[in-house]
C-alpha cells in the first residue's frame, strides 16, 4: 500500500517513536504521583500541565478523546475497585479517589492505546477477531469476571484462578498475533506500576494475602488490554486519518 503521508506531516503513522514517547511520558508522571501524592490539587495540575505540554509538542489526531475517555472510564473503575474495598488511595479526595487519578488515568489509557497501535503494526493481526461476535464475547467474559472481583470476591488466589481459566479459553477460542505481547506488556506494567505506588504509599489492597499486590491484579489487566485491543482499532482507525486502513 502506498504511502500518501508526506515525510514532513508531523502527524504521519509512526507507531513505534509513539509508543517510546507514550512510555517516557507514562514514567514521568507516575514518578510525579509517586513523590508527590500528598499534594492533590497541585498534583493534578501538574499532571495536567505535562499533558497539554506533551499534547503542544507531540501530538496525534484523535488524543483528545482518548484523554478524556480514558479520565472518565478509568475514575469510574477505580470507583467501583474503592467503593468494593478491592483497593483504597492513602491521599483520597472527596469521593474516596484523589484528583490527580483523572490525568492519570489520561496517561495510562494513552499509553495502552499506543501499546495497541504498536503491536498491531509489528504483527498484523488475523481477520478473524474483528467480528462483532468475538468482540461482544470479549466484552460478556470481561463483565462476568468483573462481577466475580467486584461482588462475590472469592478470595486472593480464587479470583486469580477465575480469570486465568477465562483467558485460557478465550486465547483457545479466539487468539490472534500480538495478544500475548499486549497481555505481557499491560500484566507486567500494572503489577510494576500498583507496586511502585504501594511502596510509596499512594495505594494499599487490604485483601493481599501473599504481597502487596494482590495475584488477579495483572491478570485482570492484562485480559482487559485484549478487550481494548478490539476497541480501540476501529477508534484508531475513524481518529486518525494517516492510520494505513491495512493496518485496520
Amino acid at each position: 500500500m502506498t504511502d500518501t503521508t508526506s515525510a514532513m506531516d508531523p502527524h504521519r503513522f509512526r507507531p513505534g517513536r509513539d509508543f517510546f514517547v507514550e512510555l517516557g511520558f507514562y514514567a514521568l508522571c507516575l514518578l510525579c504521583a509517586g513523590f508527590l501524592r500528598a499534594y492533590d490539587p497541585y498534583l493534578m495540575a501538574l499532571l495536567f500541565t505535562l499533558i497539554v505540554l506533551k499534547e503542544l509538542y507531540w501530538r496525534t489526531p484523535g488524543d483528545g478523546w482518548f484523554i478524556a475517555g480514558g479520565a472518565l472510564f478509568g475514575v469510574g473503575l477505580d470507583l467501583l475497585f474503592v467503593w468494593r474495598g478491592l483497593h483504597s488511595y492513602v491521599h483520597v479526595g472527596a469521593a474516596g479517589v484523589p484528583l490527580w487519578s483523572f490525568a492519570f488515568w489520561s496517561v495510562s489509557v494513552m499509553l495502552l492505546r499506543r501499546i495497541v497501535t504498536y503491536v498491531d503494526f509489528l504483527s498484523a493481526p488475523d481477520e478473524q477477531t474483528r467480528l462483532f461476535a468475538g468482540k461482544a464475547g470479549e466484552l460478556v467474559i470481561f463483565a462476568v469476571l468483573s462481577a466475580v472481583l467486584w461482588f462475590w470476591r472469592p478470595g486472593e488466589v480464587m479470583s486469580a484462578a477465575c480469570i486465568l481459566a477465562a483467558l485460557l479459553v478465550r486465547l483457545a477460542a479466539v487468539r490472534e498475533s500480538g495478544d500475548t505481547v499486549v497481555f505481557l506488556l499491560v500484566a507486567l506494567g500494572s503489577a510494576m506500576t500498583a507496586s511502585f505506588f504501594v511502596a510509596r504509599h499512594v495505594l494499599a489492597f487490604p485483601h493481599s494475602e501473599y504481597a502487596a499486590v494482590p495475584l488477579w491484579l495483572p491478570l485482570f489487566w492484562g485480559y482487559f488490554a485484549l478487550l481494548a485491543r478490539r476497541a480501540i482499532r476501529p477508534l484508531e482507525h475513524r481518529l486518525n486519518p494517516v492510520v494505513p486502513f491495512a493496518y485496520m
